[in-house]
């Protein structure tokens, strides 16, 4: 390309030669120059720089920013405790939650709304919903805790096809019933998340969840966007 790398500003040969050690496909058809250099500046901007949560334009619908809410719903059965897990494209396991939408009045409604877009089972059937078991993280996002009592299969765990929105990037594909024990060791679901659901674990009545929520938020959680 020559002189076309001149006024680039920032671009250091470093970060040429990574974003070219790519292959050619991986830019995507129709690849120029000028989405080559796209590319690398937003590269160079970013680095090292901690990234939150996008917020939409506009106010946002409840609080004082635009977060997000779920639902970590536990269900007991006579051989042990299972969560309620989804699991996206890319094969991350988390909690039923998204974004705070226009349409919702509060952080519950957002938690009540993706769970039934994301786990796909009725608000009915969960119990101990209160806005003070709640869990809030760093970015805002609202993890509310809850009893399942609905029907179910209960051998061990269970698993089912959501409908996710077809738009997502990233969207949920399949919902979990999953022990307990084996979600605290499975390799795709975060730290940040088993330690949410550890705290959810040991809490009963809401001077537990105080307890245990001050000592979480003794290190930083993130909330990851979908």
């Amino acid at each position: 390309m020559g002189l076309g790398w001149v006024g680039w500003g920032g671009v250091g040969w470093s970060d040429v030669g990574e974003l070219f050690n790519r292959p050619v496909a991986s830019w995507g058809a129709g690849a120029t120059a000028a989405h080559v250099a796209k590319s690398l500046r937003n590269r160079i901007a970013n680095k090292g720089k901690k990234q939150g949560p996008r917020q939409p334009p506009g106010p946002p619908p409840w609080g004082d920013r635009c977060g997000a809410a779920g639902i970590v719903a536990l269900q007991n059965l006579p051989h042990g405790t299972r969560v309620c897990l989804v699991e996206k494209r890319n094969g991350q396991l988390g909690f039923p939650k998204g974004r705070a939408e226009s349409c919702d009045s509060s952080a519950m409604q957002t938690a009540f709304r993706e769970w039934r877009e994301e786990a796909m089972l009725s608000i009915e059937e969960l119990q101990g919903l209160h806005e003070t078991r709640v869990f809030v993280d760093s970015w805002g996002c609202h993890y509310f805790f809850a009893e399942y009592v609905g029907r179910c299969n209960e051998e061990g765990s269970e698993s089912w096809e959501v409908k996710d929105d077809p738009l997502d990037k990233d969207p949920i594909v399949r919902a979990h019933w999953m022990l307990c024990p084996q979600a605290l060791s499975h390799h795709m679901l975060s730290k940040a998340r088993k330690d949410i659901l550890r705290i959810a674990l040991q809490t009963e009545y809401p001077a537990t969840l105080e307890v245990a929520a001050d000592h979480a938020t003794r290190q930083p959680r993130r909330c990851q966007n979908r």
